[in-house]
C-alpha cells in the first residue's frame, strides 16, 4: 500500500444556497407554497418528487464560454413528441455565447421571433405548474442559479391559466378560463362598449 500511486478525490465542497421557501408572484389558495430555489439539483428533485416515473428525462448541457453554466432540459419519454425534442435541441445548439447567467439568456434563442411583444415562452417559479405543463407533453429548460425554469411551447390559451386552475373543479376552472378568454378577447373594445351602453342608458 505504501507504494500505491494513486490519488482519490472525493467532492467535499459544498455551496450556500436559499432555503425553499413560498412562491412570490404565483401564490394560491389551494395548492404547495413552495418554490423553485437557484440550485438546479435541488429543483430537479422537486420534480422527481412529484413524477415518480422512470419515464421522466433529464438531460444536462453546459453554456457559456466562461461560466460553463449547467442547464438542463426536462421532459417525459413517450408524452413528449420527439420532433418538439428535436427542435428544442436544435435551437439550443445554435448558443454560442460567453456567460448564461439564467433561462432569460437562452429565450432569444428558443423563441421563433425575437422582437415579438408577445410571450412565446412561459415562466414560473412552481414545481406544480412544471410539472403539469410535463404532463401536457411540453419541455421545460432549467438554469443552474435561477429559480425560474422556462416552458416550451406556449400558446394563447396556455397563457390564459391560472395555477388555481390545477386545483378546482373542472366545471369552475373552464368557466373561469373562457371568462379570462372572453375579457382578453372584448377588452380592445371596452371604450366602445362603454360609450355604446352610456347613450342606450341616457
Amino acid at each position: 500500500m505504501n507504494n500505491e500511486k494513486m490519488i482519490v478525490a472525493l467532492p467535499l465542497l459544498e455551496y450556500k444556497m436559499r432555503a425553499i421557501t413560498e412562491t412570490s408572484n404565483e401564490n394560491v389558495i389551494r395548492g404547495p407554497k413552495e418554490a423553485f430555489v437557484e440550485d438546479l439539483p435541488t429543483n430537479l428533485t422537486m420534480i422527481r418528487r412529484r413524477i415518480k416515473t422512470e419515464k421522466l428525462s433529464v438531460e444536462t448541457f453546459h453554456f457559456g464560454s466562461l461560466t460553463k453554466t449547467r442547464v438542463s432540459i426536462v421532459y417525459i419519454r413517450g408524452v413528449c413528441t420527439e420532433e418538439l425534442l428535436k427542435e428544442v435541441k436544435d435551437r439550443l445548439s445554435r448558443i454560442d455565447i460567453d456567460g448564461v447567467l439564467g433561462t432569460s439568456y437562452l429565450e432569444s434563442y428558443l423563441e421563433d421571433v425575437p422582437f415579438s411583444p408577445f410571450p412565446q415562452l412561459q415562466n414560473t417559479e412552481r414545481p406544480d405548474v412544471v410539472v403539469g405543463a410535463l404532463l401536457e407533453g411540453r419541455i421545460a429548460i432549467f438554469a443552474d442559479g435561477t429559480p425560474v425554469p422556462i416552458i416550451a411551447p406556449v400558446t394563447l390559451f396556455m397563457l390564459l391559466q391560472s395555477t388555481e386552475d390545477y386545483y378546482q373543479r373542472f366545471i369552475y376552472a373552464t368557466w373561469a378560463r373562457w371568462l379570462r378568454l372572453i375579457f382578453y378577447v372584448c377588452f380592445p373594445f371596452a371604450p366602445f362598449l362603454l360609450s355604446c351602453s352610456h347613450k342606450f342608458s341616457s
